[in-house]
């Protein structure tokens, strides 16, 4: 008798001792509809506890740390958002049957609709004008980015590839004019890179930070266009870097403590990271702007490792007026119920007969 993972029932089969071999046929004795872990003491008392399934759900954080729900989702493992500018519209990457797919929630709505894509579509983040969503998929012919249009309600066109490489890539973010494109590429050699696809004009993508360490989630980009910030392991810890565009020729650390995700906030020039451990959420500003010198990180709180972490993407984003974050939280289990079934090798054997008499 034994539990499969990733279900939620109690399946038995039968079992030659002497070949060491299972036979048939397998049966289904129940589906609790939860997470089941069971005991057979060895009297014929069975013993097993179900307890409902974790779940998640979208949440706002002020500040100060405190959460409020903006949409339950839950089953749905997602995470690499991306909030709208308008702070109404948010897309998520989620895991659902051993495959990625992309859903937009409309948060004052509280309803979310999945985009029917090919492949395993991932990371997608908002086009500046949020006429068109930007994706990366890894279909037959190899990995890619997409973007497909949106008509602003749940109307999507056609994906377009935009560019097609051998290695996996997934977009980051957008410049603000729309003109190039930050993305990530996973190669054997160098890890984790980062790259500019310049879309107008179209050209060839320009290496950005492309060493033997990792450089990851380049997330940050300057009003400007000027800036953009990414992690990179290459002093030991992910640290957020802040560098010229288009070919990094000035870098500045930002970080004071190991951290990878991060995000500009316009309205306060000011720079958001999140540590790795702990997730404890910084603040930085720069009083003279993007180019000037930053001012000395301070810790706004820490979330105790509660959001779903990502390395593709960013796990949380910021609301237009900077005030607060939106991320995801996992909801741990409700508490567990103990049963006891006697008498159970009497109805085992009813239920999954051996052939032995």
């Amino acid at each position: 008798m034994y539990s499969r993972v990733g279900t939620t029932s109690l399946w038995a089969r039968p079992f030659d001792l002497e070949r060491l071999r299972f036979g048939e046929p397998e049966v289904e004795l129940a589906d609790r509809g939860r997470a089941v872990h069971f005991s057979e003491v060895g009297t014929g008392t069975l013993v097993y506890y179900d307890k409902e399934p974790a779940t998640n759900k979208v949440v706002w954080i002020d500040r100060h740390g405190e959460m409020t729900t903006a949409l339950e989702l839950g089953s749905k493992r997602c995470t690499n958002l991306d909030l709208s500018g308008d702070g109404e519209k948010l897309l998520l990457a989620c895991y659902e049957n051993d495959r990625h797919v992309i859903y937009l929630a409309h948060l004052q709505r509280r309803m979310i609709t999945r985009l029917l894509l090919e492949g395993n579509a991932q990371t997608p983040i908002w086009h500046p004008g949020e006429q068109t969503i930007t994706y990366s998929s890894n279909r037959e012919e190899g990995w890619g980015i997409y973007q497909v249009s949106y008509d602003g309600l749940d109307g999507f066109g056609d994906p377009e590839l935009l560019l097609e490489r051998p290695n996996p890539v997934y977009p980051q973010v957008w410049s603000p004019d729309g003109t190039w494109l930050a993305f990530q590429e996973t190669h054997a050699e160098t890890n984790d890179d980062i790259w500019l696809l310049p879309v107008d004009p179209p050209g060839e993508p320009i290496p950005f930070a492309t060493t033997a360490a990792e450089e990851r989630v380049a997330t940050l980009v300057s009003p400007d266009g000027r800036w953009l910030g990414y992690a990179t392991n290459a002093s030991g810890n992910f640290h957020t870097y802040l560098a010229s565009v288009p070919g990094a020729e000035v870098r500045k650390k930002i970080s004071s403590l190991p951290g990878g995700w991060n995000v500009w906030v316009p309205q306060r020039q000011e720079v958001l990271y999140m540590t790795e451990a702990g997730q404890t959420l910084l603040s930085v500003k720069f009083p003279d702007g993007p180019g000037g010198e930053p001012a000395t990180p301070h810790i706004l709180f820490d979330l105790n490792n509660k959001l779903r972490r990502v390395t593709l993407g960013m796990v949380f984003d910021v609301a237009p007026d900077g005030e607060r974050i939106i991320s995801v939280v996992r909801v741990p289990p409700t508490a567990s119920r103990l049963n006891i079934v006697v008498n159970w090798f009497e109805e085992l054997k009813k239920r999954v007969p051996t052939g032995e008499p």
